[in-house]
Protein backbone atom coordinates (compact mmCIF):
# COMPACT_ATOMS: atom_id res chain seq x y z
CA UNK A 1 0.00 0.00 0.00
CA UNK A 2 1.68 3.65 -0.83
CA UNK A 3 -0.04 7.02 0.69
CA UNK A 4 1.10 9.74 -0.71
CA UNK A 5 1.59 12.84 2.20
CA UNK A 6 1.88 16.25 0.64
CA UNK A 7 0.81 19.87 2.83
CA UNK A 8 -2.16 18.83 3.08
CA UNK A 9 -3.59 15.44 3.76
CA UNK A 10 -5.84 13.59 1.68
CA UNK A 11 -9.35 12.32 3.62
CA UNK A 12 -8.29 8.68 2.77
CA UNK A 13 -5.05 8.82 5.14
CA UNK A 14 -7.13 10.42 7.71
CA UNK A 15 -9.63 7.70 7.60
CA UNK A 16 -7.34 4.59 7.00
CA UNK A 17 -7.80 1.42 9.16
CA UNK A 18 -5.35 1.27 11.52
CA UNK A 19 -3.11 -2.86 11.29
CA UNK A 20 -4.80 -5.36 12.84
CA UNK A 21 -5.33 -5.44 16.43
CA UNK A 22 -3.29 -8.97 15.98
CA UNK A 23 0.27 -6.81 16.07
CA UNK A 24 1.46 -5.79 18.78
CA UNK A 25 4.10 -4.13 18.02
CA UNK A 26 3.56 -1.05 15.72
CA UNK A 27 7.25 0.49 14.47
CA UNK A 28 7.67 3.32 12.84
CA UNK A 29 10.74 3.79 10.71
CA UNK A 30 12.43 7.29 9.68
CA UNK A 31 13.80 5.62 6.04
CA UNK A 32 15.52 8.67 5.54
CA UNK A 33 17.74 8.50 8.77
CA UNK A 34 17.40 4.68 8.92
CA UNK A 35 17.81 3.13 5.52
CA UNK A 36 19.12 -0.16 6.66
CA UNK A 37 16.34 -2.26 7.11
CA UNK A 38 15.91 -5.87 7.19
CA UNK A 39 11.94 -6.58 7.26
CA UNK A 40 12.61 -10.95 7.54
CA UNK A 41 13.38 -10.36 11.48
CA UNK A 42 9.83 -9.71 12.13
CA UNK A 43 8.43 -12.21 9.88
CA UNK A 44 6.04 -14.42 11.20
CA UNK A 45 6.30 -11.61 14.89
CA UNK A 46 3.06 -9.94 15.74
CA UNK A 47 4.99 -6.88 14.26
CA UNK A 48 3.50 -4.07 11.72
CA UNK A 49 6.16 -1.67 10.09
CA UNK A 50 5.64 1.68 8.45
CA UNK A 51 8.23 2.84 6.66
CA UNK A 52 8.31 6.88 6.08
CA UNK A 53 9.94 7.76 3.05
CA UNK A 54 11.37 11.25 2.30
CA UNK A 55 10.63 13.06 -1.32
CA UNK A 56 13.96 12.94 -2.28
CA UNK A 57 14.76 9.39 -1.73
CA UNK A 58 13.90 8.08 -5.58
CA UNK A 59 14.96 4.44 -5.39
CA UNK A 60 14.92 1.41 -2.90
CA UNK A 61 17.10 -1.62 -2.72
CA UNK A 62 15.33 -4.48 -4.82
CA UNK A 63 16.07 -6.94 -1.72
CA UNK A 64 14.24 -3.92 0.55
CA UNK A 65 11.30 -4.39 -2.08
CA UNK A 66 11.14 -7.95 -2.13
CA UNK A 67 10.90 -8.40 1.67
CA UNK A 68 7.49 -5.21 1.59
CA UNK A 69 5.95 -7.41 -1.35
CA UNK A 70 6.36 -10.65 1.22
CA UNK A 71 5.12 -9.06 4.15
CA UNK A 72 3.18 -6.70 2.54
CA UNK A 73 0.18 -7.56 5.50
CA UNK A 74 2.98 -6.26 8.13
CA UNK A 75 4.50 -3.67 6.43
CA UNK A 76 3.13 0.01 5.33
CA UNK A 77 4.87 2.58 2.51
CA UNK A 78 4.40 6.36 3.65
CA UNK A 79 5.51 8.11 0.66
CA UNK A 80 5.99 12.41 2.50
CA UNK A 81 5.58 14.37 -0.18
CA UNK A 82 7.12 17.31 1.13
CA UNK A 83 10.33 17.95 1.67
CA UNK A 84 11.94 20.91 4.39
CA UNK A 85 13.70 20.54 7.97
CA UNK A 86 11.63 17.69 9.97
CA UNK A 87 8.74 17.56 7.01
CA UNK A 88 9.34 13.57 7.40
CA UNK A 89 9.76 13.81 11.85
CA UNK A 90 6.32 15.35 11.64
CA UNK A 91 4.73 13.34 9.26
CA UNK A 92 5.96 10.14 11.21
CA UNK A 93 4.86 11.80 14.92
CA UNK A 94 1.30 12.22 12.90
CA UNK A 95 1.35 8.65 12.39
CA UNK A 96 2.17 7.80 15.80
CA UNK A 97 0.01 9.74 17.64
CA UNK A 98 -3.05 8.01 15.39
CA UNK A 99 -1.77 5.00 16.25
CA UNK A 100 -1.38 5.90 19.92
CA UNK A 101 -4.87 7.06 19.83
CA UNK A 102 -6.87 4.23 17.65
CA UNK A 103 -4.69 1.35 19.63
CA UNK A 104 -3.11 2.64 22.98
CA UNK A 105 -2.60 -0.74 24.29
CA UNK A 106 0.30 -2.06 21.53
CA UNK A 107 3.84 -1.12 21.93
CA UNK A 108 5.07 1.65 19.56
CA UNK A 109 8.39 2.11 18.22
CA UNK A 110 10.50 4.49 16.48
CA UNK A 111 13.23 3.48 14.62
CA UNK A 112 15.45 6.85 13.92
CA UNK A 113 18.77 8.13 14.89
CA UNK A 114 17.17 11.47 15.13
CA UNK A 115 16.96 12.67 18.96
CA UNK A 116 14.59 15.18 18.09
CA UNK A 117 11.93 12.85 18.90
CA UNK A 118 12.59 12.11 22.59
CA UNK A 119 11.14 14.56 24.49
CA UNK A 120 8.11 13.30 22.32
CA UNK A 121 8.24 9.92 23.68
CA UNK A 122 9.29 10.88 27.24
CA UNK A 123 5.91 12.99 27.23
CA UNK A 124 3.83 10.18 25.50
CA UNK A 125 5.55 7.68 28.57
CA UNK A 126 4.49 10.21 30.88
CA UNK A 127 0.89 9.30 30.18
CA UNK A 128 1.74 5.61 30.22
CA UNK A 129 2.15 5.08 26.46
CA UNK A 130 5.23 2.09 25.67
CA UNK A 131 7.00 3.64 23.16
CA UNK A 132 10.58 3.61 22.62
CA UNK A 133 13.01 4.63 20.25
CA UNK A 134 16.17 2.80 18.65
CA UNK A 135 19.14 3.62 16.70
CA UNK A 136 18.83 1.02 14.16
CA UNK A 137 16.20 -1.28 13.44
CA UNK A 138 18.10 -4.80 14.20
CA UNK A 139 18.20 -3.22 17.92
CA UNK A 140 14.34 -3.26 18.39
CA UNK A 141 13.56 -4.53 21.68
CA UNK A 142 11.75 -7.21 21.12
CA UNK A 143 14.01 -8.75 18.52
CA UNK A 144 16.26 -11.04 19.82
CA UNK A 145 19.55 -10.77 20.64
CA UNK A 146 22.31 -12.88 18.52
CA UNK A 147 24.42 -14.54 21.21
CA UNK A 148 28.09 -12.79 21.07
CA UNK A 149 30.57 -15.32 19.91
CA UNK A 150 33.10 -15.92 22.63
CA UNK A 151 36.66 -16.17 21.69
CA UNK A 152 38.29 -19.82 22.12
CA UNK A 153 39.66 -20.46 25.43
CA UNK A 154 43.48 -20.95 25.23
CA UNK A 155 45.01 -24.58 27.10
CA UNK A 156 46.07 -23.44 29.81
CA UNK A 157 48.54 -25.97 31.57
CA UNK A 158 49.18 -25.57 35.25
CA UNK A 159 52.99 -27.34 36.37
CA UNK A 160 52.13 -27.96 40.02
CA UNK A 161 55.65 -28.26 41.99
CA UNK A 162 56.20 -31.62 43.37
CA UNK A 163 54.68 -32.86 46.75
CA UNK A 164 57.80 -32.40 48.34
CA UNK A 165 59.46 -28.66 46.66
CA UNK A 166 55.73 -27.65 47.80
CA UNK A 167 56.04 -29.16 51.68
CA UNK A 168 59.22 -27.85 51.56
CA UNK A 169 57.91 -23.64 50.68
CA UNK A 170 55.28 -24.30 53.55
CA UNK A 171 57.71 -24.93 55.68
CA UNK A 172 60.07 -22.20 55.00
CA UNK A 173 56.92 -20.16 54.71
CA UNK A 174 56.32 -20.87 58.70
CA UNK A 175 59.93 -20.66 59.82
CA UNK A 176 59.96 -16.53 58.57
CA UNK A 177 56.25 -16.20 59.96
CA UNK A 178 55.79 -15.21 63.55
CA UNK A 179 56.38 -17.44 66.80
CA UNK A 180 52.84 -17.96 67.18
CA UNK A 181 52.54 -20.39 64.26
Amino acid sequence: RRRSVGTALPETILSRPMPSDAFVHLVFVDFANVSDIDLALVENRPVHVTLLIGKNQKKLDLALVRQIHRLATQVELVEVGASGHNALDLTLAFYLGQAVQQRSAAEFHIVSKDRDFDPMIGHLVGRSVKVSRCEAFHLLPFLPRPKPIAPPKKASVAIADPPQDRLNKLIESFKKGPAHR
